[in-house]
């Protein structure tokens, strides 16, 4: 009994810390193979569609590289491409962010923006001949390096920003790799942007897989469980891909995989 109490406590803290707003899953579109993807529909039952800035790609059964064996999920290919959304959340809050992505890119030593909100942004780029790749998060205008981020031949990444004012903490595939400092709680005005900057410069090229953003303060736990669960998910390496289903939510129109 009390186990089942612990489980119930520690569940009811988790979901009351922070709400999911915006759920995309490529998964989910069931398009045709090469269709325009004008936009990037939410999931989560709260109509905070993405607007295609320039449309990305359907890519249907995108094969990814896990130990030798290959899974396939559906990913929308971002070729220049990118979206954003006016106003999807006035609460002034704290957040954070998840995606799936791989990016195609690989020596031409060009600054890439995968997301982009006031002073905050996440970008990586080309920084050696190996091909391999930096991720760097800047918040309130002081830049970090973080590590390498994708290299030739290497599989999907799910990478974590959880924005708790006032630091910003970046996961790859569940592991810290930096802390930074400088931010403030913000809504998510008509600024926002993925795929490039609010401006249309720096823009990626990629695969989405899937894209998630909580409001509320999210623990380190809690980011690095969710974190873990994708990497598993888009590996095939679990019995049931989703196990977590924050207040009952799931994707409307999760068909290929449930």
């Amino acid at each position: 009994m009390k186990k089942i109490i612990c489980i119930l406590f520690l569940f009811s803290t988790f979901v009351n810390a922070q709400t999911l707003i915006y759920w995309f899953v490529a998964d989910s579109l069931g398009l045709v193979d090469g269709a325009a993807v004008t936009s990037l529909p939410d999931y989560s039952g709260n109509s905070n569609d993405f607007a295609a800035i320039y449309a990305g790609y359907f890519r249907e059964n995108r094969a990814l590289i896990s130990g030798g064996a290959a899974s396939t999920h559906d990913a929308v290919g971002l070729a220049n491409d990118s979206y954003s959304i006016a106003n999807l959340d006035t609460t002034v809050s704290d957040y954070t962010f998840i995606f799936v992505y791989d990016s195609h890119e690989i020596d031409d030593f060009n600054t890439r923006r995968l997301f982009d909100h006031k002073s905050t942004r996440l970008t990586y780029d080309t920084r050696s001949p190996s091909g391999t790749t930096k991720f760097g998060v800047t918040v309130g205008g002081v830049s970090t390096i973080i590590g390498d981020a994708f290299s030739t031949g290497d599989s999907v990444k799910v990478i974590a920003m959880q924005c708790n004012s006032p630091t910003v903490k970046v996961y790859i595939d569940s592991v810290l790799q930096a802390t930074t400092a400088n931010y403030t709680a913000q809504d998510l005005d008509s600024t926002l942007a993925i795929g490039s900057s609010y401006a249309s410069g720096n823009r990626v090229e990629g695969d989405l897989f899937e894209f998630r953003i909580y409001r509320g303060t999210m623990s380190d736990a809690d980011v690095r469980s969710v974190s873990w669960d994708r990497y598993l998910h888009y590996r095939d390496l679990t019995p049931t891909n989703e196990r977590y289903y924050f207040r009952g939510i799931r994707p409307k129109a999760l068909t290929k995989r449930q």
